[in-house]
């Protein structure tokens, strides 16, 4: 019985030393799946902070296109004011020198 013992004790411990060189395997694939994580979630992180930035810079622009575009519109209706004025100030002495011809041919 004592050899049979034995016989059993041999086989666990070799049983338990497969098992404990799983367990160093999966701890060793653990390790690099978290390494893995990280760099992905590194990857990650960079990548928002380079959208962060796009969206910055185009909302610059944005910003900057529509200053120009309102600009341009001030500028647009002082000058279609200003030509609108003219012609009221030209159809107005126009009209006061057919007035005087009109007076004068009476």
């Amino acid at each position: 019985e004592l050899i049979k013992g034995q016989k059993e004790v041999t086989t666990r411990m070799e049983s338990l030393e497969g098992g404990q060189e799983a367990l160093i395997k999966g701890h060793a694939e653990l390790t690099n799946g978290q390494r893995e994580l990280t760099s992905r979630m590194d990857n990650l992180e960079k990548g928002q902070a380079e959208i962060i930035d796009i969206i910055k810079h185009s909302t610059t622009l944005i910003t900057e296109n529509v200053t120009y575009v309102r600009k341009d519109l001030r500028t647009f209706q002082s000058d279609v004011n200003a030509d609108i004025e003219l012609l009221f100030n030209e159809v107005a002495s126009v009209k006061r020198k057919v007035n005087k011809l009109e007076q004068s041919n009476k």
